[in-house]
């Protein structure tokens, strides 16, 4: 049996530091789907389940050392002086994709698309079962796959100057993509923009006047001295906040009465830019087999070529490869200090996967030699 029945899928201590005050047991924030602030929420029934992980104490545990080790990594980084280490910089990393990995937002998400699989191959209902449980421990397993994928990226620690506090929310470990949402190239492959894609930004708040990103730096370019950066622009504090909106479930954790105000203001505004479905899902068929002559996307190992499909035509010819993609709303402003890079790179090979980072090209050919990347450049807008 697991020692604690109620177990939170966003770190306890994590959230402390956006508490009334430091050290308290309750928390403000701002509901989204209610539009109602409440003032006391209980720290201890904010983001938690019972038996979230399931009954086995091996999960709970190994949650336990990443959140203690979390703890100590920013006690270090709210010191004065101090400087960004690399092995706090890949521990950030990996702990925003342990906890975008956990969420009951992502578990709810792979049981709806393990459902959607299972139809689309008539998998009887009954021999189905892949619930959240499942979902859980795979998302858990994932994170161990992919925890060295993001080492690539470019790390940042952003100090808040202005009187507005960063916001965070019940599922904090922001995934976003400027360059695949205002460049029509990425369209044309129906990729969703994943976290080997090129463009790729991370956003996780720490505290109320701290915030780490992590991004593309072929693509982007974040004025630091030693890893830091500051903003003095509440019009930036917002454009970080609204990524919270939009990545929320249900609740904003805002601080205090005065940040609840902003938080109902920008809620409201971001409200229709919202969407309840976070993926959407692409079909692939044999080249030789299509009906209406899609795109080509895929070539495989051992030269089949996939081009896209309609589900309707992928249940006619029977066999079909289907994926998803991701859907990034669009906030209504973005953060003025993260600018597109002049002479930026991005990198592709023409088929589904896309626009991939140079780090995951260079491993692809790798493990697949006949691969050939080509780089394009990413500015065709302005920063």
């Amino acid at each position: 049996m697991a020692d604690n029945t109620n177990q939170h899928y966003v770190h306890k201590g994590y959230l402390r530091p956006f508490c009334t005050s430091e050290g308290e047991n309750s928390i403000a924030l701002f509901n989204v789907s209610r539009q109602m602030y409440i003032p006391t929420a209980s720290l201890k029934g904010e983001c938690s389940k019972r038996y979230f992980y399931g009954k086995d104490p091996w999960y709970e545990g190994h949650m336990q050392k990443i959140e203690g080790h979390y703890n100590e990594v920013i006690r270090k980084i709210k010191t004065v002086g101090y400087s960004l280490e690399e092995s706090d910089r890949k521990f950030l990393l990996r702990f925003w994709l342990f906890q975008h990995s956990r969420t009951e937002a992502r578990a709810k998400e792979a049981v709806e698309m393990g459902n959607i699989f299972a139809d689309a191959i008539d998998l009887p209902p009954e021999e189905n079962d892949f619930d959240q449980d499942n979902a859980i421990r795979a998302a858990l397993e994932n994170f161990l796959y992919y925890k060295d994928q993001l080492d690539d990226l470019k790390t940042r620690l952003i100090k808040n100057k202005t009187k507005h506090a960063f916001v965070t929310s019940d599922d904090p470990a922001v995934l976003c993509n400027r360059w695949y949402t205002t460049d029509s190239r990425p369209k044309k492959y129906n990729f969703g923009g994943g976290l080997g894609s090129s463009g790729t930004t991370l956003i996780l708040p720490l505290t109320p006047d701290l915030l780490f990103i992590a991004f593309d730096g072929d693509v982007y370019n974040l004025t630091h001295k030693k890893n830091w950066a500051s903003i003095t622009s509440v019009q930036d504090v917002s454009a970080f906040n609204q990524q919270q909106h939009l990545n929320c479930i249900n609740n904003i954790y805002c601080v205090d009465a005065f940040n609840g105000v902003i938080a109902e203001s920008e809620s409201k505004h971001t409200m229709s830019t919202r969407s309840s479905d976070k993926y959407a899902f692409e079909y692939m068929v044999e080249e030789e087999k299509s009906i209406n002559g899609g795109r080509l996307m895929a070539i495989l190992e051992d030269g089949t070529r996939l081009v896209d499909a309609s589900e309707q035509e992928a249940r006619e010819i029977g066999k079909a490869m289907v994926t998803h993609r991701r859907i990034f709303p669009i906030p209504l402003n973005w953060p003025s200090i993260l600018k597109f890079r002049p002479k930026g790179s991005v990198y592709t090979n023409g088929t589904y996967g896309g626009f991939m980072r140079r780090f995951h090209t260079e491993k692809e050919m790798i493990d697949q030699p006949d691969l050939v990347f080509w780089r394009e450049p990413s500015t065709k807008v302005k920063g």
